[in-house]
């Protein structure tokens, strides 16, 4: 556990952030996913296996069916790079990711510790609240900036309930006139049957899936994902991937066939629906969905 965290733990659940706990921190974060695999008969080794497999049979059945030629050796060279190159993006992700908590929360944590030693603030994590220029003049020039603090966290909280539109004016006449487009970036109109008890989105993912709801409204909720939940979110990031083995299908607010939910259900082969753009709202936890 040690090892991985001093390679892995300077990240949060919430990418790009540097507010948010670390899992070097408080490895709970690490550990609650730990719980959850321990739950599920998955055999990481033996999927991945399969799934090589599964790739050079497909390759092998459609070189056979390519003529030798320029075009053939072409595909051949990007092939190979396409696999000696794979692991870089998901590289350069988690270092980008990892940056900002690894650089700058842990300077800034020392920091708001001067904070509450001069009387500024009660809590170190307080530093998180205010802007760089009140930084800077509060540590300058020390007074008490609790009210400040209080009143940024009720804002915070306050703006973390809205529920934000999917989009701002017309949509772009392009992505009307091609549905494709509409497909792959996602940006249509709810479509509710009320008395049918159904809502549609984009088939992401194939298959046909029925199990118990779990609406997740941020990873801090990951903990009450049970094995074979259907997870119900508005969209995914690279830190909810830990989720995709424990599920068994995924419905989100957000989102097109390519995006982040869409592609990892694909490679989990969990049934995906995306681009609802009502689920959260209208599913709770406990309902059956199919």
């Amino acid at each position: 556990m040690e090892a991985f965290l001093r390679e892995y733990g300077y990240r949060t659940a919430n990418s790009h952030e540097f507010a948010d706990e670390t899992w070097i921190e408080n490895p709970v974060h690490v550990l609650s996913v730990i719980s959850r695999y321990a739950e599920k008969d998955y055999d990481f080794s033996g999927e991945f296996a399969r799934i090589v497999s599964e790739r050079e049979r497909k390759l092998a059945r459609l070189l056979s069916a390519l003529p030798d030629g320029e075009a053939k050796a072409s595909f051949l060279r990007l092939h190979g790079w396409a696999l000696d190159c794979a692991g870089l993006d998901e590289n350069h992700h988690f270092y980008i990711d990892a940056m900002l908590p690894a650089k700058s929360r842990l300077l800034l944590l020392r920091v708001g510790e001067l904070l509450v030693e001069s009387g500024a603030v009660g809590y170190k994590e307080d530093i998180f609240y205010l802007f760089a220029d009140e930084l800077l003049d509060v540590l300058e020039h020390p007074k008490d900036v609790t009210d400040l603090v209080e009143r940024r966290m009720r804002e915070h909280q306050e703006n973390k309930q809205k529920q934000v539109p999917a989009y701002y004016g017309p949509p772009p006449a392009a992505a009307r006139e091609d549905p494709l487009l509409e497909r792959i970036f996602g940006g249509k109109l709810p479509e509710v049957d009320e008395e049918a008890r159904q809502f549609t989105g984009y088939a992401a993912s194939q298959g046909v899936y029925m199990g118990v709801v779990k609406v997740v409204r941020d990873p801090a909720e990951f903990a009450k994902v049970q094995k074979g939940d259907v997870l119900v979110c508005k969209t995914t990031t690279p830190a909810w991937t830990v989720l995709f083995s424990v599920v068994g299908a995924v419905v989100t607010d957000a989102g097109g066939i390519l995006s982040h939910g869409g592609t990892v259900a694909r490679e989990y082969r969990l049934p995906a629906v995306v681009g609802t753009k009502i689920a959260t709202a209208t599913l709770k936890d406990g309902m059956s969905l199919r």
